[in-house]
């Protein structure tokens, strides 16, 4: 039988996949589907509803180095089980919220509770923890990571028209405490590793290590990739909160669209399968690049095939690109800067990367409310997946010694 030290990281992995599905779920899908009843009866715009996942994201984005400095130094307990608290707490707020003030609020809460739930701090405790299976820890998490809009989109529309987007909101939000903090609790430790029952992970194993930590102003590499975030996962989060809009917009009937919609997360487990085993083979940057590169061709299908076949392909394509994205980024900041200090490094980038595509969910929004249609964002964003393909590096630094 396995022993205590071998039965670890997969509980470990566990632990911070369902938490990662449970926060993505509830801080960034379900707003998706409250935005058209909280606008019938609240009587807001696309573009205000839109503005409090663009405050959640830009707060998330300004916490996120001190919360890897945080994850580096003392590992992902504490960090993990206040992040899915927190989480939940600006839900509730945003829940009772009456008026715009109150409900922005109520995502510089929720963004505090992102910053220290989602993936960027679990990437981090998973290489502090067990640096020599990151791979499997990378590709774990986000493979039930990508379930999180098939659960949770038909979930809360279905709470929707059960309960109302109150009620809703709030059920959703104490099932988030009571099903992550007793596993973050229970199964990630309080020190700084864990003991390791695999063989070193090759992939990223020539990757530089540093002492300290690039920053943008030393590291040219280190501001391409962060360029590469900041429209790869522009697109990324705009078509995560805005599809179900999207749909409906094109006269589909909102349980069907969320329904159509939960695709997306079918669609990102065969994206991240797919990069998981290439991984094997082919160096992180060559899967980001195709990745990017299929995200920018499946938005265009979706502006020139305006049927349920067209948006249905757009869905899917976008959903596999999106999901090997997720897989391919933590390998390239393995491959260009190491191990030794990723959560601060990958903080920065973070930081970087989400204050400027937190305000695409916004911008999608304003540009929908203007244009009324979802024509122009679309090419936008795939414009700039095409230009964060070019971009990306494409040479991997001298190994370790």
């Amino acid at each position: 039988m396995p022993t205590p030290s071998q039965r670890a990281p997969a509980r470990l992995f566990a632990a911070l996949a369902v938490t990662t599905t449970f926060g993505f779920g509830l801080l960034v899908y379900t707003v998706g589907v409250m935005i058209s009843p909280m606008s019938a009866e609240l009587g807001w715009s696309n573009a205000t509803l839109s503005a409090g996942p663009t405050i959640g994201l830009a707060t998330s984005g300004l916490l996120a180095p001190k919360v890897g400095r945080f994850v580096d130094h003392h590992g992902g307990r504490r960090v993990m089980v206040i992040g899915s608290i927190t989480g939940a707490i600006g839900v509730a707020v945003w829940a009772v919220s009456t008026t715009p003030v109150l409900y922005l609020a109520a995502w510089l809460v929720i963004g505090t509770g992102m910053a220290m739930s989602l993936y960027e701090p679990a990437f981090a405790a998973v290489v502090k923890h067990v640096p020599d299976r990151r791979r499997q820890g990378v590709l774990a998490i986000t493979l039930m990571g990508a379930l999180a809009s098939t659960i949770f989109l038909p979930l809360a529309s279905w709470l929707l028209d059960l309960l109302g987007w109150r009620q809703a909101l709030v059920v959703l939000a104490v099932g988030h405490v009571m099903v992550t903090t007793p596993l973050c609790v229970s199964w990630i430790p309080s020190r700084s590793t864990v003991t390791a029952s695999r063989p070193s992970d090759p992939v990223g194993a020539a990757a530089p290590g540093t002492e300290s930590p690039p920053s943008l102003v030393s590291s040219s590499r280190l501001r391409r990739i962060t360029i590469v975030k900041v429209l790869g996962g522009s697109a990324n989060v705009s078509v995560g909160i805005h599809v179900v809009s999207f749909l409906i917009g094109s006269g589909v009937s909102a349980t069907r669209a969320a329904l159509t919609a939960a695709l997306l997360g079918l669609a990102k487990i065969v994206g991240r399968i797919a990069i998981g085993f290439a991984a094997r083979r082919h160096a992180g940057h060559t899967l980001l690049t195709a990745c990017l590169c299929l995200m920018g061709v499946s938005l265009l299908i979706g502006v020139v095939a305006p049927t349920i076949a067209g948006q249905a392909t757009m869905i899917v394509l976008f959903g596999i690109g999106g999901g090997g994205m997720t897989v391919a980024q933590p390998l390239v900041i393995v491959e260009q800067f190491g191990t030794r200090t990723y959560g601060i490094t990958a903080g920065r980038i973070s930081r970087m990367s989400s204050l400027s595509f937190s305000i695409a969910p916004f911008a999608v929004g304003a540009l929908v409310t203007v244009t009324a249609s979802y024509v122009v964002p679309w090419l936008l964003l795939a414009t700039g997946c095409a230009v964060a393909a070019w971009l990306l590096p494409h040479s991997t630094p001298r190994a370790d010694p």
